[in-house]
């Protein structure tokens, strides 16, 4: 016998895919205005960054909370866009994952 959801339980999924889809888009956005920021310090500065993913910062921008540079080096400003960036992206990346497999997979729709 396969239990039923109940419509309490259907409701909070549902309204917990709606929190995903929004910080989704809220990423991508962020990460346009992160990609625009790196153009045109670049366009002055040249490229010289190598920044790491954080798995767990990206965790956190999927429960919502803000990037946070690494503090164990004085990054400088181009670093810490790279690294918001790639953390970004794997933020998307692990958020998107359960998408695939869906007819919504493209969390821009």
């Amino acid at each position: 016998m396969i239990p039923k959801k109940s419509p309490s339980a259907a409701a909070d999924a549902d309204r917990a895919i709606s929190d995903l889809k929004s910080r989704l888009h809220e990423l991508m956005a962020r990460d346009a205005v992160v990609l625009e920021k790196i153009i045109q310090f670049e366009k002055t500065t040249g490229p010289q960054v190598d920044a790491g993913v954080d798995l767990e910062q990206a965790e956190a921008l999927l429960e919502g909370k803000k990037f946070v540079a690494p503090r164990d080096k004085a990054p400088s400003p181009l670093a810490a866009l790279y690294a918001e960036r790639k953390v970004i992206a794997q933020a998307l990346k692990i958020g998107g994952a359960g998408w695939r497999s869906s007819p919504l997979s493209d969390p821009r729709k």
